[in-house]
C-alpha cells in the first residue's frame, strides 16, 4: 500500500490538474536589485517611478528570522524551493543561511543566479549544506557577446567561479550546475560557442530558453535568424554529451507564441486549463504572496508576515479551481507563454 496515495495524486494531477498540496515555493530574496543589466529582463520595461517603487520593496524584504519562522512552519508536502529574483538572489546578504535553513528541513533547493557573486564564501556554503541544483544565467560563448547582452564585463569571473565550484565540490556531484542561454537576435551566432564552452567546462547541463511575452520587441528573431538557430541547434545536439533540453526548445519553436509566428489569441485557451501553478506558490521580496509568477499586480495580495503558508495556499485555492477549470484571468492572455493542457 505504500505510495498508493502519492501515485493518486500524480494520476489526477497529470489527468486533470488538480493537486490539492503544496509542492513548491518560488522565493525572491532580493526583488529588483541586480548587478546584471540583461537586455532581456523584465527590469529594463519599468519606468523611473516604478523603479523607485521596487527599490522601496527590496528595502522591505524579509529578514532572515522571517524565513526562519516561514521554513519552521512550511508544510510537510513541499518538497522544492526556488531561490530566484527580480534582481540578482545573491545580493541578499543572508543567503548562506536561507540555503541551510531549505536543507535543515530536507527540501530540494535550486538556487538561479548569474553566478558573478559565487565567491568561496558562497561556494563552501553551498557544498557543506549538500544544495542540491545552481542554474548560471550565461547567454553568450565569448566576451563581446557577454557584455552586449549581460551589460557587464563578468565573462572571465563567471567562468572562473564556475570552475572553483566544480572543483570544491569534488566527487559530491551536489550541487547540480547547468548553465542558460536565452535565445535572442545579439547571441544567436554564440550558441555553438557557448555549448562547447559549457561542455569544456564540465557543468553537468545547458539550457536553452526562450523569451517571454513582455520582452523588448527587438531582441526576436526574424524568420531568417529563426532557420538558423534551429540549425545550430540540429547541430549542436549530436555534439554535446552532456544533457540538454534542445529536443524541447525545438518544439517551442512550434508552439511557442512568441517563436512560431502565430499569434496566441483568446481562441487557444478554449477547452484549456492550467496546470502549472496547482502545487506551487510564489512569495516576493518584501512578503507578498501570489499562486502565479504571472499574476503579480492582478491578484489582491496577502503577505507572509500576516498569515501562515499553509492559510495562504487554503485562500488561493478558488484561483486555482477557476483555472483547473479554464476559467482564465486578463493577465493569462496578456503575460502567459505557457503550454497548458486540454480538457
Amino acid at each position: 500500500m505504500f505510495g498508493i496515495k502519492t501515485k493518486v495524486k500524480k494520476y489526477l494531477f497529470g489527468h486533470f490538474g488538480i493537486f490539492d498540496d503544496l509542492y513548491s515555493i518560488r522565493i525572491s530574496p532580493i526583488g529588483y536589485s541586480c548587478n546584471h543589466a540583461c537586455l532581456m529582463c523584465w527590469r529594463q520595461t519599468v519606468t523611473s517611478k516604478e523603479k523607485k517603487d521596487l527599490l522601496l520593496n527590496d528595502s522591505k524584504k524579509l529578514t532572515i528570522q522571517e524565513y526562519k519562522k516561514l521554513f519552521l512552519c512550511v508544510p510537510k508536502s513541499v518538497k522544492n524551493v526556488d531561490i530566484v529574483g527580480g534582481g540578482e538572489p545573491l545580493l541578499y546578504p543572508k543567503i548562506g543561511e536561507l540555503f541551510k535553513i531549505i536543507k535543515q528541513k530536507n527540501i530540494y533547493g535550486r538556487l538561479i543566479t548569474n553566478g558573478s557573486l559565487l565567491n568561496n564564501t558562497i561556494i563552501n556554503e553551498l557544498v557543506d549544506c549538500s544544495w542540491d541544483e545552481i542554474r548560471i544565467s550565461f547567454h553568450a560563448g565569448s566576451k563581446k557577446t557577454y557584455v552586449k547582452v549581460n551589460g557587464v564585463s563578468d565573462f572571465d569571473t563567471v567562468i572562473c567561479n564556475i570552475q572553483c565550484l566544480i572543483e570544491k565540490r569534488k566527487t559530491k556531484k551536489l550541487p547540480w550546475i547547468s548553465m542558460l542561454f536565452v535565445i535572442q537576435r545579439d547571441n544567436i551566432y554564440d550558441i555553438s560557442r557557448f555549448a562547447r564552452l559549457a561542455q569544456s567546462l564540465r557543468v553537468d547541463e545547458v539550457e536553452f530558453d526562450t523569451l517571454i511575452p513582455t520582452c523588448d520587441p527587438h531582441l526576436l528573431l526574424t524568420p531568417e535568424k529563426k532557420k538558423y538557430v534551429i540549425a545550430e541547434l540540429i547541430k549542436i545536439k549530436s555534439e554535446l554529451h552532456i544533457k540538454h533540453n534542445i529536443e524541447h526548445v525545438l518544439e517551442m519553436f512550434s508552439k511557442h507564441p512568441l517563436w512560431s509566428g502565430k499569434k496566441r489569441d483568446k481562441r487557444y485557451y478554449k477547452n484549456r486549463y492550467c496546470q502549472h501553478i496547482q502545487s506551487n506558490i510564489d512569495i516576493s521580496c518584501e512578503g507578498l504572496v501570489v499562486p502565479c509568477c504571472m499574476a503579480y499586480g492582478y491578484y489582491e495580495y496577502a503577505n507572509i508576515r500576516e498569515k501562515l503558508l499553509v492559510e495562504l495556499w487554503r485562500d488561493s485555492r478558488l484561483f486555482r479551481m477557476k483555472l483547473v477549470n479554464g476559467k482564465f484571468y486578463s493577465f493569462c492572455y496578456k503575460n502567459c507563454n505557457y503550454e497548458l493542457a486540454k480538457k
